[in-house]
C-alpha cells in the first residue's frame, strides 16, 4: 500500500474518532444516573438545602461549598415537591444561576433536578425546558452540554471532566422555557478526573502515524 493510501486511510480514521467520541465541548462525560454518578467520580454532596432556612433568600446564596448567584430572580428554599426528599432551591424567574465552588478545581459536578408539570407550584404555562450546563475555570469555558429534565420525577445531571480540564465555577442557564418552575435539590462535587477518553487515545496515536508517513514521505 502506498504512502498516500495509508495517510487518507488515516485521516479517515481520525475523522471516524473525532465524530464517534468527542462532545462538542471538552472531553465531557455525562451521567443521568446519580449512583453511577457517584460511584465512578467519587463525588460527594457539597450543598443539601435540609439546613438552609426556609424563605426567600435574595440574589445570593452560600449553601455548603457552593455560593449561588442568580442571574434571574430571587432564590427561595422551601419543600417544593414531594418527588425529592427534603427542601429544594427555587427562583423566581427563568432557573438561571452561577453555582461557585468552594473546594478549588474539581473535575465532576451533578445536581438533582424536577421540572413539573402537574405537579403544585407550576408558575406560569407549562414549556419543557432546555437548560445549557457550563464549567469555568475563571474566565475560560471548560466544557458544556445541554439538558432537558423529564417531567414530573426527580431527575440527575452529572459531569466528570479530564485532568486538563478543572473547573470552579458552574453556570445553569435555562435556554427554552420561562418563569414556570423547576427544583434543584442536592448538589455533588469531587476532585478526582477520568482517564482519558479512548478516543482522544487514539487520535494521539493516529495523528503521531500521520506525522511520521509525511515524513517519510518527503524525506
Amino acid at each position: 500500500m502506498n504512502v498516500s493510501r495509508i495517510h487518507t486511510l488515516a485521516l479517515a480514521a481520525i475523522s471516524l474518532v473525532l465524530a464517534a467520541s468527542f462532545p462538542a465541548r471538552g472531553d465531557l462525560i455525562v451521567f443521568n444516573d446519580k449512583a453511577g454518578f457517584l460511584s465512578a467520580t467519587g463525588a460527594a454532596e457539597v450543598a443539601d438545602f435540609g439546613d438552609t432556612a426556609t424563605g426567600i433568600r435574595g440574589l445570593l446564596l452560600n449553601v455548603g461549598n457552593l455560593k449561588f448567584t442568580s442571574a434571574s430572580g430571587n432564590f427561595e428554599v422551601k419543600n417544593w415537591t414531594g418527588r425529592l426528599d427534603r427542601k429544594e432551591l427555587g427562583v423566581w424567574s427563568k432557573e438561571e444561576f452561577d453555582a461557585d465552588v468552594s473546594l478549588g478545581e474539581v473535575h465532576s459536578f451533578g445536581f438533582e433536578l424536577v421540572e413539573p408539570q402537574f405537579d403544585p407550584y407550576v408558575a406560569s404555562t407549562f414549556v419543557d425546558s432546555t437548560f445549557e450546563v457550563s464549567l469555568w475555570s475563571g474566565g475560560t469555558l471548560v466544557a458544556s452540554t445541554t439538558f432537558s429534565p423529564p417531567n414530573d420525577q426527580a431527575a440527575f445531571l452529572g459531569l466528570w471532566t479530564s485532568a486538563a480540564e478543572g473547573f470552579n465555577k458552574v453556570k445553569i442557564r435555562e435556554t427554552t422555557g420561562g418563569k414556570e418552575n423547576e427544583f434543584f435539590g442536592d448538589f455533588y462535587a469531587g476532585t478526582a478526573a477520568h482517564a482519558p477518553l479512548p478516543g482522544a487515545v487514539l487520535l494521539g496515536v493516529l495523528g503521531l502515524g500521520a506525522a511520521r508517513m509525511k515524513l517519510r514521505r518527503f524525506v
